[in-house]
């Protein structure tokens, strides 16, 4: 809603705030936003490896849905 200010006030850091939060609470969809944010340096710096972690722990995420289940994903930075 924030990167696209749909209902609200267009805010990337803001945008990247939720998308953080997300993928901290298992969201595979906020893992590649994430990462598309640190890759493009849109509301935060850009950042290759901060970008890697976050898709890295998406797919992890996504794998743990496809195989049901419950290891260990990557910790965000």
């Amino acid at each position: 809603m924030y990167a696209q200010g749909r209902g609200v006030p267009e805010d990337d850091v803001e945008a990247v705030r939720w998308y953080r939060m997300s993928c901290a609470k298992d969201a595979v969809t906020g893992c590649e936003h994430l990462a598309n944010a640190y890759e493009s340096g849109h509301g935060v710096a850009k950042d290759a490896e901060a970008a890697r972690i976050a898709r890295e722990r998406g797919r992890c995420l996504f794998e743990q849905l496809l195989q049901h289940d419950a290891g260990v994903c990557p910790a965000l930075p």
